[in-house]
């Protein structure tokens, strides 16, 4: 009897043993199961978040040159530096590599986009060109050199004159500038000078005529002259000269960056339903290029050798920029190299490669003339740098 007892004993003992192993054996399964569809559910946000980056990145690559003022997005960071997309590339790939060769590939072909579409074009291209790089005896040649003083301290312009050489001087934000007593040495060089407000002409060559306003736009409810016109006799030849500074961006970069109100241009691209509160908010943008296609209108009603320099405020893309190109050559473009940044010339955030990463100083040339030697120079603490070329045309 306590034989067939024991017996049915030590098996249901022997069964009892094997269901814990059994439970941790389905628990490690289902475990092992949740981990999988985790692992899947990685991979698909992955994917899906570098697809959605994807498109983004090549939508600013494609759009930003022609649809700049259009939308607050591309608006907005037309301002940052121009490797600012790729960083969220770049911040990504890891996990590309790791979760989706697919997103990884994705991401690969949006950053070479960006960079084909937008960055390579503004990567100055005089690189290999002949075009513009010399200028025969047979010249009138004369250098123009165009510098936004701004917040520029202890800044040796003796120095700055002495290495860039420069015929012509346009200054803009330069009001009182000239008396400085480090800055007159320098200035006494140029025998015909004028200052009128924030904006100075030094000149080697004489001045026909004195400046006069030619474009005013409204800051705050208040009229600012952002354009003055100058007329010099450059060997016999008369040459016009338009010294601009349009307004900054700074107030719409804090408003809009601050506050987020950027992103509606997202919102914009991808539905029309808040298509009047962004257009609405856009206007600033559209208004500021409509300054500079004024300035355009104002360059085609001139005969002669025709030039616009200064600080036009603006990247070197959207439609202000476009209006200008479209009839005149930018000097950086026939007789520079690099990207050309002009602003800011310093930073305490970045390293010093990283800066300048704007080019917001310009100088344009009336078709048919000879530009070599874009260059810029800093001496001192400088806000922006002074850009310079050499302007040559027939005797």
């Amino acid at each position: 009897m306590h034989d067939e007892l024991d017996g049915p004993r030590g098996g249901g003992g022997a069964r009892s043993q094997s269901m814990p192993a059994l439970s941790q054996s389905i628990n490690a399964s289902v475990a092992l199961a949740w981990l999988i569809c985790f692992y899947r559910w990685i991979c698909r946000a992955v994917f899906w978040g570098c697809a959605a980056l994807s498109v983004l990145i090549f939508w600013i690559g494609v759009s930003i040159e022609s649809s700049m003022e259009n939308n607050l997005f591309l608006a907005v960071i037309s301002y940052a530096p121009i490797w600012t997309p790729l960083v969220p590339i770049v911040a990504m790939l890891p996990l590309a590599l790791v979760f989706s060769r697919g997103a990884l590939v994705l991401l690969v072909l949006s950053g070479l986009s960006y960079f084909f579409f937008h960055c390579y074009p503004q990567s100055y291209q005089s690189v290999g060109k002949s075009v513009g790089k010399s200028v025969g005896d047979s010249h009138t040649t004369f250098r123009v050199m165009s510098f936004n003083v701004g917040q520029s301290r202890l800044v040796d312009f003796e120095t700055l004159l002495g290495a860039l050489q420069p015929d012509v001087v346009l200054l803009q934000d330069a009001r009182g500038w000239l008396k400085r007593k480090e800055v007159a040495p320098g200035a006494a060089q140029f025998p015909f000078r004028q200052e009128a407000g924030e904006f100075a002409i030094l000149s080697k060559h004489p001045l026909i005529e004195p400046g006069a306003p030619v474009l005013n736009t409204r800051i705050r409810g208040r009229e600012k002259v952002c354009v003055y016109r100058h007329r010099l006799l450059v060997s016999g030849r008369q040459v016009t000269i338009f010294n601009a500074h349009m307004p900054s961006p700074r107030e719409l970069l804090r408003w809009h960056g601050g506050k987020g109100t950027f992103l509606l241009g997202l919102v914009h691209w991808l539905s029309s339903g808040l298509d009047s509160w962004h257009d609405e908010r856009a206007l600033a943008w559209k208004e500021r290029a409509h300054s500079i296609k004024q300035l355009a209108d104002l360059v085609v009603q001139e005969s002669g050798v025709t030039m616009v320099a200064g600080d036009l405020n603006t990247p070197p893309w959207g439609g202000g920029y476009g209006a200008l190109a479209k009839t005149m050559d930018d000097a950086f473009a026939k007789g520079g190299d690099g990207f050309g940044g002009t602003f800011p010339a310093e930073s305490n955030s970045l390293p010093s490669f990283a800066v300048p990463w704007l080019r917001l100083d310009y100088l344009f040339v009336s078709r048919g003339v000879s530009i070599a030697n874009w260059k810029t120079h800093k001496t001192g603490r400088m806000q922006h740098l002074p850009i310079c070329a050499d302007i040559a045309f027939p005797e």
